[in-house]
């Protein structure tokens, strides 16, 4: 599991855009609170008020990264990015 987040992180932060392996283009947020950095992921088309998110933050003092309580499931909601429980 952290490798996959590892990679994600990576295409998050590449130039280039972030496809899944059908090549059907993903859309991508980032923000940044405190000491952390959040990333999402989800399918072009899902609005930030649909659950489709797959989420997860970087604390920026140790590098530790933390995944939402749906990450597995593309099923969390980037407009609660700052409130969930992540673990």
């Amino acid at each position: 599991m952290v490798e996959q987040v590892v990679q994600l992180k990576g295409a998050l932060s590449s130039t280039d855009k972030l496809r899944s392996t059908s090549g059907i283009p993903f859309k991508q947020r980032e923000t940044e609170s405190g000491d952390y950095i959040y990333y999402g992921i989800a399918m072009r088309g899902t609005a930030t008020s649909d659950a489709g998110w797959r989420i997860f933050r970087e604390n920026t003092t140790n590098d530790d990264v933390d995944l939402a309580p749906n990450f597995l499931d593309f099923g969390d909601i980037w407009d609660n990015v700052l409130s969930l429980d992540y673990d």
